[in-house]
């Protein structure tokens, strides 16, 4: 289980208030996302779900919903940030590959639950500046959001001292 937790996504789902978020422990490090050069933490997608109308107690799900992938030069992957289309659910992950760029990894489910990866769904370049801190270097992007503006839809994200947006 998680010891920590960092931001996420808060939705209604059929009347029960559910929240994806990351969470964090302490890992070997070939199994961290997270390396600073001081800690390696390992971040997974966990879910909690709340019938107090307060929002006082909440439930959370003993297992994480999406364990991050299996790539030792993965640099982060946290902040999802949800959406529904029809009958499904999609999550973007804030991640991103050493020495190559920031990217959103691109998850669809239909219960909040199971979920399966599609793809990236934006992906950027290192800016080729060593750093131990891969938001930094632009190795990784964090927080980021995507939604429709007009006849578009937005993407925006931070990465490498900056907040960064893309339309399309």
């Amino acid at each position: 289980m998680p010891t920590a937790a960092s931001p996420g996504s808060a939705v209604d789902d059929r009347g029960t208030a559910t929240i994806l978020y990351t969470g964090v422990k302490t890992a070997w490090p070939q199994f961290a996302t997270l390396r600073d050069g001081t800690h390696t933490f390992r971040e997974v997608q966990c879910l909690a779900t709340c019938d107090d109308p307060l929002l006082r107690t909440w439930t959370k799900r003993k297992t994480p919903v999406i364990e991050p992938p299996p790539d030792p030069e993965l640099t982060g992957f946290r902040d999802p940030f949800l959406w529904r289309d029809g009958d499904s659910w999609y999550l973007g992950v804030a991640s991103g590959i050493r020495k190559q760029g920031g990217k959103v990894l691109l998850y669809r489910s239909r219960d909040l639950r199971r979920w399966e990866y599609l793809h990236p769904l934006a992906s950027g370049q290192w800016t080729e500046k060593e750093n131990v801190n891969p938001v930094d270097s632009g190795e990784m992007w964090e927080c980021p959001d995507f939604f429709p503006l007009g006849s578009k839809h937005v993407l925006l994200y931070s990465t490498a001292g900056t907040a960064a947006w893309e339309t399309g």
